[in-house]
């Protein structure tokens, strides 16, 4: 009996929430996707998702040591890389759609950013990206999409890495 709780206690792997912050709703729909489709549950990724209304905001959420994945324009990605040299340029992973408006070219590219804490636990950042590429194939399909936003989504989502 004492040898079947020390196997369980010492098997339970640590479960750290992984916080990842945009700088709009939207953004998130693909890791929302592979979250509802259960792909975080089946590697055991605790994956958090908060939004702020505006980059401004978003720079001062990112004091907040909790965050280790970003996903902003690219102007703002910039100032963070400024900033801080613990964040780290992933890959693009968004365009915004241009319909009428022109689009400012700093705002039209979408970034994913990871802190260094996140990417030292390779196997947890290498499971954020693959989580991310999952969820851009399953908002191909616009049912999926529907499901997860009312409204039409103005960005055109990119798998990262490929």
């Amino acid at each position: 009996m004492l040898f079947l709780l020390s196997s369980f206690l010492c098997g339970c792997k640590d479960n750290k929430p992984i916080y990842v912050i945009s700088s709009s709703p939207q953004l998130q729909l693909p890791f929302k996707a592979s979250k509802f489709f259960g792909f975080f549950d089946k590697h055991n990724l605790n994956l958090q998702l908060d939004s702020a209304p505006n980059s401004d905001s978003l720079l001062r959420f990112l004091n907040f040591s909790k965050y280790s994945v970003v996903i902003t324009d690219s102007g703002t990605a910039e100032k963070i890389e400024a900033l801080s040299s613990k964040w780290v340029k992933i890959c693009t992973v968004a365009l915004k759609k241009q319909k009428l408006h022109p689009i400012k070219k700093g705002n039209r590219k979408f970034i994913l950013l990871m802190k260094e804490s996140l990417l030292s636990r390779k196997k947890e950042a290498i499971k954020v990206i693959e989580g991310w590429n999952y969820g851009v194939d399953l908002l191909k399909d616009p049912a999926v999409i529907r499901f997860f936003s009312a409204e039409t989504v103005p960005y055109r989502f990119l798998r990262c890495g490929k």
